[in-house]
């Protein structure tokens, strides 16, 4: 879910989470590969 300054709110597509994922998965083991966006 993403909220914006206003307080509302929408979700997100399946492709974001994929990539933030990703990037938490970067964060808990350095040596994985960077999270790369994909197409859009």
């Amino acid at each position: 879910m993403i909220i914006d300054c206003h307080g509302h709110y929408t979700t997100a597509p399946a492709a974001h989470q994929k990539f933030r994922d990703a990037q938490i998965a970067g964060l808990k083991d350095p040596t994985a590969a960077a999270a790369r966006p994909g197409a859009i």
